[in-house]
């Protein structure tokens, strides 16, 4: 099973894709009949720029999102965050250091702005961050946020948002959240840039706690 934590394919930049775990009315559906369902979304998903998989506590994304991932040949990057990443300059600061675990040589101007004494314009890092994420060019990654409900932080959301407009064209972003981001998510969904819902007859079972977590802040998974 290849390389990576995930797995993309180039789609246009204006497709977008939101995994939706809620639980179906009555009840939790079994767990193995879940796990085929959503894999089959992730899969689909991974062509697209953004992956969304929201749902509350003990549901299971993160063991569906690395399973998934682990079984994909495209490399990857695993940034767990936490309440510190709320401040945008430690949230590049580890964003940079998850690719450059990949790719080690990539995103160094972006890696230069963020370190300097005096912490430069947003636009400029934005504009420095999309044009290195494209010079990856052609090679892949995917990168994973877990918990990015911890860190609740406007400045974080509008560059996630800025870079979004003109998504990376090998960078498959997948968020995992216990409620929706502040993204534009209905401003995609108006624009027919955003599923407007996603398996919500299918969610993991509150009853089965994921196996393991990502011990590391910021991991990758390479040949």
């Amino acid at each position: 099973m290849g390389q990576g934590l995930a797995g993309a394919t180039e789609k246009p930049s204006s497709s977008y894709s939101v995994i939706d775990q809620r639980s179906p009315a009555g009840g939790v559906w079994p767990v193995s009949k879940c796990s085929n369902v959503l894999t089959e979304w992730l899969e689909r998903g991974s062509s697209l720029p953004l992956t969304l998989v929201s749902a509350p506590a003990g549901y299971g994304k993160t063991t569906l999102v690395a399973q998934w991932l682990a079984d994909s040949e495209t490399p990857s990057a695993w940034l767990q965050l936490d309440e510190n990443d709320k401040d945008l300059g430690h949230f590049l600061e580890h964003l940079v250091a998850a690719v450059r675990s990949v790719y080690p040589d990539a995103l160094a101007e972006t890696k230069a702005l963020v370190a300097a004494q005096v912490f430069p314009p947003v636009s400029i890092v934005v504009r420095t961050l999309l044009n290195e994420l494209d010079g990856l060019v052609p090679q892949r990654l995917v990168l994973a946020l877990d918990d990015y409900h911890a860190i609740d932080s406007g400045p974080v959301d509008e560059l996630l948002t800025d870079l979004l407009q003109h998504p990376p064209r090998h960078v498959h972003l997948v968020l995992m959240s216990r409620v929706d981001p502040q993204l534009p998510l209905a401003l995609l969904r108006g624009r027919g840039q955003l599923p407007s819902s996603g398996p919500t007859t299918c969610a993991w079972s509150r009853r089965r706690r994921p196996r393991s977590s990502p011990q590391r802040r910021a991991t990758s998974r390479t040949a």
